[in-house]
């Protein structure tokens, strides 16, 4: 029987989709986080699902020079007010549409209780991809399609974490000129049976169901974002980042996926094309391009990525900074701290009313940990800004 990473495992069900006696399939543990199952009846010992995963091959990707880094604003308001940050996802996977190419991303389940990866072929199809959805996607059979597209000769942008992009490479084993793939920096993936029994907490308790769900609201500004659900009764939840249960369980780290503590592409070089995130920092690196409207943070990988962003650069507010700067303020290469309490929230998770629960994790010192977690983003400065902004929402 083949040996598979158990729980170093990304989830990104590359060999279940390769292996040719369909002998693996995606199962959730008790918690909901996503591992590959082998049928013993099936399985043929053909190890192509070993030889394949990311996890157990690491790739070299280690290059001479850091990656060109730069921080874009999209000039379109309307595009840049819906994005998570500066809107530069939009306009890369628009250029993809518009030569009649097919862009794969992450969007919400119809319920809104789970994130599934798919694909659209129109510009209409991009709004479900757009904006932080901050819990882990479900393949499905994506690379699959995706390679299917590209033996079409159909120009393709594949979405997605690290760790996907990186399975989605390993899947398909070989490379395309027609592929553009676009990775973020990831601070780790919460269990999906906990955003999902949070949506149907937030549906009863509301009686209505969900019209829409925004993870960065920008209402608040771009650095202290809110969570909005919007219902189809009109009504709205909206809560600051430390406001929100959720959010506050995310940014705490205590439910994590556990390869996410110890993730092996969180790297300063990727398998992706280019790497979107967040400028944090933008403040202090460069305060004349800091309006708390969103700045996007971009890495350059290869010289597709360069060759495509150079001739959207008319799109964009567009300027250079030194790699090193700017990773100062994010978590691209820093991997997320285990709380001393993930062992015990887990257990809870199983045993304890879904609002108990929320009432009593992050339990050790929240505001300490938020207060570290936006220090080593934004920096002191950054701090006393959200500090600010904090007072006088208390204020209105």
């Amino acid at each position: 029987m083949p040996e598979l990473p158990g729980k170093s495992c990304c989830g990104y069900a590359a060999c279940v989709q390769k292996c040719p006696h369909h002998a693996l399939q995606m199962e959730t543990d008790d918690f909901g986080f996503f591992y590959p199952s082998i049928d013993e009846n099936l399985c043929t010992g053909c190890g192509i699902c070993e030889k394949i995963c990311p996890v157990l091959h690491l790739a070299n990707i280690e290059k001479e020079h850091d990656p060109p880094t730069y921080g874009m604003i999209n000039k379109n308001d309307s595009i840049r007010k819906n994005s998570s940050s500066g809107g530069v996802f939009t306009a890369v996977a628009k250029s993809v549409i518009d030569a009649g190419g097919v862009v794969f991303g992450a969007r919400f389940s119809d319920d809104f209780t789970a994130v599934v990866h798919d694909f659209t072929e129109t510009e209409a199809g991009l709004a479900a991809f757009r904006g932080s959805k901050y819990v882990q996607s479900e393949i499905g059979e994506t690379f699959r399609q995706c390679e299917q597209f590209l033996k079409e000769g159909r120009s393709v942008l594949f979405s997605g974490t690290p760790c996907q992009i990186a399975g989605l490479h390993a899947f398909l084993g070989k490379k395309y000129s027609n592929l553009l793939t676009v990775d973020l920096i990831c601070h780790g993936v919460p269990t999906p049976l906990l955003w999902k029994k949070y949506v149907l907490y937030k549906v009863q308790s509301a009686k209505c169901a969900i019209k829409n769900i925004f993870f960065r609201s920008k209402t608040t500004g771009w650095m202290l974002y809110s969570f909005l659900i919007q219902y189809c009764n009109g009504k709205q939840y909206s809560k600051l980042l430390n406001e929100d249960p959720y959010m506050r369980l995310f940014l705490s780290d205590v439910c994590l996926r556990e390869s996410c503590y110890a993730c092996n592409f969180r790297t300063k070089h990727r398998l992706s094309d280019i790497t979107i995130a967040d400028f944090w920092g933008i403040d202090r690196v460069d305060s004349s391009l800091f309006d708390d409207k969103g700045i996007s943070l971009v890495h350059i990988h290869s010289e597709k990525g360069k060759d495509l962003i150079e001739v959207l650069s008319p799109l964009f507010i567009k300027k250079e900074f030194p790699f090193e700067t700017t990773t100062k303020y994010n978590v691209m290469t820093r991997q997320s701290p285990k709380p001393a309490d993930h062992d015990a929230f887990f257990r809870d998770f199983l045993s304890l009313p879904f609002s108990k629960l929320l009432k009593k994790y992050p339990k050790i010192s929240f505001q300490a940990r938020v207060k570290r977690f936006l220090k080593s983003i934004l920096g002191e400065n950054g701090v006393r800004f959200v500090k600010h902004l904090l007072k006088r929402e208390a204020r209105a």
